[in-house]
C-alpha cells in the first residue's frame, strides 16, 4: 500500500466527503451564494449545453435564469443596415420560451430577453443591468482563421463581463492543439 506524503494526507482529510453528495456530487462550494444566472443562448449545440448546466447551477443554488438572445444587424450590399422585424423578435422570445419549458426545472424561474446589437456588447450590458453573478456561455471552441474573422463572443465576454463566467466548450471532437 502507498502511503501519502504528510502534507497530502492532511488535504486529503481536510475535506471529508458527506455520505449524501458521494452519488450526486454539489456542483457549486456552499460558499457560493448565485441569484442570478444569465445564459446567453443562439440555439447552437454550445449553447443549448450552456443552458443545461446553468439550469443545474440554478436548480441547486436557488437562483434565476435569464435567457438572452441577441439579433445581430444585416448590412446589405448598399450597406444599409437592419435589424430583424418585429415579428421575427417575438418569434424569437417564444422559441426562448420554448426551449426553457423542454431544458429547465419547472422550480427554476426564467426570464427570456430578445434584444438586438452586437452580441457581445448586450451581454455584457444586461449583465450589468440586471446585477448577474454569473455568465454561462457556449463556444464552438474555434481558432485560427475562423476565429480571426468570426471574432469570439464569449472571449470578448469574458474579457469584459462585470462577473465570473463560465464558458463551455463544443464537445463535437476537432483537432488537438
Amino acid at each position: 500500500m502507498q502511503t501519502l506524503p504528510k502534507k497530502a494526507r492532511r488535504l486529503a482529510s481536510a475535506r471529508p466527503i458527506a455520505p449524501d453528495t458521494v452519488d450526486r456530487p454539489a456542483l457549486l462550494p456552499q460558499d457560493v451564494q448565485l441569484k442570478r444566472i444569465l445564459v446567453p443562448v443562439d440555439f447552437s449545440g454550445p449553447s443549448i449545453q450552456a443552458l443545461r448546466i446553468a439550469s443545474q447551477l440554478a436548480a441547486q443554488s436557488e437562483a434565476s435564469l435569464q435567457i438572452a438572445f441577441v439579433a445581430e444587424h444585416v448590412v446589405y450590399f448598399d450597406e444599409a443596415v437592419t435589424f430583424p422585424g418585429q415579428n421575427v423578435l417575438e418569434e424569437m422570445k417564444q422559441k426562448l420560451t420554448d426551449l426553457a419549458r423542454s431544458e429547465v426545472s419547472e422550480l427554476v424561474p426564467v426570464y427570456p430577453h430578445v434584444l438586438k446589437g452586437k452580441p457581445w456588447t448586450k451581454i455584457v450590458e444586461l449583465a450589468r443591468d440586471h446585477a448577474i453573478d454569473l455568465i454561462v456561455i457556449g463556444t464552438h471552441g474555434r481558432t485560427g482563421l475562423s476565429h480571426f474573422l468570426l471574432g469570439s463572443t464569449a472571449e470578448q465576454v469574458v474579457r469584459y463581463a462585470p462577473c465570473p463566467v463560465l464558458v463551455v466548450r463544443d464537445q463535437q471532437p476537432g483537432p488537438q492543439p
